[in-house]
C-alpha cells in the first residue's frame, strides 16, 4: 500500500463566520490524489459555541489525528502554525449609508488630527522664525513677498506623506505593502503570539477535535 504524504498549512489567524467548520474552512489541503484531498477536506473540524464572537486556539496536532484516524496509510507534513487562531465573528447585514457614514467619519477626523499635528509641531518649533533665517542667509530682507520657502514647505508635506505611505504609485497597484502596513501586520502577529501564548499557559488550547 502507498503511503501518501497530505500537507497541511493553517495561517496564524483564520476568520470565519459558520460553527460547524470542516478541515477546508481552517486549513489548506494538498495531495496528490484528488479524491484523497476532497475527502480529507469534507472532514469535520470542529464545531463552535456560536453564542458569542470568540476567538479560539486550536493545536495542529488534533488536525494531524484527525486526518491519520481517517486514512491511516497517510503521512501528514505539516508546512504551517503549531497553533492556530479560529477567530468566529457573526455575520452582519451593513447598511451601505451607515457604513459610507462611518468612512468618511473616519477620513474627516484623521485629516483634521494631521492638520493639529503639523500646526502644533509647527509652532512649537518656531518655523516662522527658521523661514527668517533662511532668508538672511540668502540676503534677502526680513519681509518677502513670494515666500518660495513657505510654499515648498507647504507642498512638501502633503507630497512626502503620499510617497511615504505608498498611495498613488504604480507599485501600489502590485500591491507593495507601506510602512504603515507593515506596521499594522508586525502587530496583528505580535497580538496573535500574546494570544496563543496566554491560551497556552491556561490550558485553552484544542489538542484533541
Amino acid at each position: 500500500m502507498i503511503n501518501r504524504v497530505v500537507y497541511i498549512k493553517a495561517d496564524q489567524e483564520i476568520k470565519v463566520s459558520k460553527t460547524k467548520l470542516l478541515l477546508e474552512d481552517v486549513l489548506k489541503v494538498r495531495v496528490d490524489d484528488a479524491d484523497v484531498e476532497k475527502k480529507i477536506k469534507e472532514l469535520p473540524f470542529f464545531e463552535l459555541d456560536g453564542t458569542e464572537e470568540k476567538k479560539y486556539v486550536f493545536s495542529v496536532l488534533g488536525v494531524v489525528e484527525r486526518i491519520q484516524k481517517a486514512f491511516p496509510d497517510c503521512i501528514v507534513n505539516n508546512l504551517g502554525e503549531s497553533e492556530f487562531i479560529v477567530d468566529y465573528i457573526r455575520t452582519r447585514k451593513t447598511v451601505k449609508p451607515l457604513r459610507y457614514a462611518k468612512i468618511i467619519f473616519v477620513c474627516l477626523v484623521a485629516f483634521f488630527g494631521a492638520i493639529f499635528s503639523i500646526m502644533t509641531f509647527n509652532m512649537d518649533v518656531g518655523v516662522n522664525e527658521v523661514f527668517a533665517i533662511i532668508y538672511k542667509m540668502f540676503g534677502a530682507s526680513e519681509v518677502v513677498d513670494l515666500k518660495i520657502v513657505e510654499i515648498g514647505y507647504s507642498l512638501g508635506i502633503p507630497i512626502g506623506i503620499t510617497v511615504f505611505f505608498n498611495h498613488f504609485s504604480r507599485s501600489r497597484l502590485r500591491y507593495k505593502p507601506s510602512p504603515l502596513h507593515v506596521e499594522v501586520r508586525n502587530y496583528e502577529q505580535e497580538v496573535n503570539q500574546a494570544f496563543i501564548l496566554d491560551a497556552s499557559r491556561e490550558g485553552n488550547v484544542h489538542d484533541e477535535l
